[in-house]
């Protein structure tokens, strides 16, 4: 396969509500595209999403190191399309951000799977999902309150953040919300490493267990999760310990999920080793997004589908915070409900910026 035309797009979307994060409320989304095209004119696309947001001067130094991709890499590179692994090699001697990588890699991809006539999801897996479930996500506790559960989008997964408030206060908002939700609706929380052991001990206490799929990353310390998990029988999963460990030779005792970010790691063949290894050992994969526009959020849907685990409801529910999006039509979720195809994508020119 050889390039013979990249081009690199800025945007800046707001965000609608604003999303609240412990310290810090985020108003807009800032990012850039990828498209890659063939002699045929067949495209690939991928985003790179730094999250968070980058500011202007950030997207511009991202610009400069681009450029050099342009000249010395596509240009004179032939990709082999025989595997994933060929396919990325010729990546492997630049020194790219995880996000920049993750998302040329995506329009590498994309591309390759157009050339060869499958989606991209065939091209990374032989039997990949065709649909899956998508959590919803509820970034403030507060918010619990004005939730509202509809039989016609019947709801599977909530993902709830904790961890942003005083802990007493987002507890007593957990029992109450828990008291009308549904039976057959499992939750999951998320603390993003914000307690201590005895806090996080605190917190679960008098809570329903049963409810509850699993906690994300209660503790600061990763080496005091299984000591939590036998005195409280939550079961946890791992998010920011993917990056920050080693690849395990054994998963630990109250390990339910390993959840995987594409774009904080970097790598597609990162990603397949993660989700390949959690699986062998009888944990759920589940591939999340970080505010990525749409046609990030399709390329995670894309790795979903190719080594993600059946049955389970990945995360995906962030397209509601949009206002606006970078494709057309916009990525949706209908009915918690998500299936990747090979549909064309068409760039939504009105929000992007083509830099010189």
């Amino acid at each position: 396969m050889r390039v013979t035309g990249c081009a690199l797009a800025l945007y800046r979307l707001p965000l609608d509500p604003p999303l609240r994060l412990r310290h810090t409320l985020i108003r807009e989304r800032r990012g850039a595209l990828v498209r890659l095209e063939d002699s045929d004119g067949r495209c690939g696309f991928g985003e790179i999403a730094p999250f968070p947001s980058p500011g202007r001067d950030a997207l511009l130094r991202m610009i400069r190191t681009w450029r050099p991709l342009q000249t010395d890499l596509f240009q004179r590179t032939t990709f082999d399309l025989s595997s994933l692994d060929a396919l990325l090699a010729p990546l492997d001697t630049l020194d790219l951000k995880p996000a920049m990588r993750i998302g040329v890699q995506s329009a590498l991809v994309t591309l390759a799977a157009a050339i060869r006539g499958t989606t991209p999801a065939a091209f990374l897996a032989s039997q990949p999902l065709p649909c899956f479930t998508v959590n919803r996500l509820v970034t403030d506790v507060n918010a619990l309150a004005a939730y509202r559960f509809s039989e016609r989008q019947p709801v599977e997964v909530i993902k709830i953040k904790v961890g942003n408030r005083e802990w007493r206060e987002e507890r007593a908002a957990l029992l109450r919300f828990l008291e009308r939700c549904p039976r057959n609706v499992r939750i999951r929380l998320d603390a993003n490493r914000s307690w201590q052991p005895e806090q996080a001990r605190a917190f679960l206490s008098g809570i329903d267990h049963t409810q509850i799929a699993y906690i994300e990353e209660p503790l600061a310390e990763e080496a005091e999760l299984e000591a939590l998990y036998r005195e409280t029988g939550v079961a946890y999963a791992w998010d920011e310990s993917v990056l920050t460990r080693t690849f395990p030779d054994r998963f630990p005792d109250g390990l339910a999920a390993v959840v995987l970010k594409p774009t904080f790691l970097g790598d597609m063949r990162r990603v397949r080793a993660w989700a390949l290894k959690a699986r062998t050992e009888n944990r759920r994969v589940v591939l999340t997004s970080v505010f990525e526009s749409g046609l990030g959020l399709r390329n995670v849907a894309v790795m979903a589908s190719a080594w993600g685990s059946p049955h389970t409801a990945m995360g995906l529910g962030t397209a509601r915070w949009f206002a606006d999006d970078t494709i057309v039509p916009r990525f949706v979720v209908e009915n918690n409900r998500y299936c990747p195809g090979n549909e064309d994508v068409q760039l939504n020119n009105r929000v992007l910026e083509w830099p010189d």
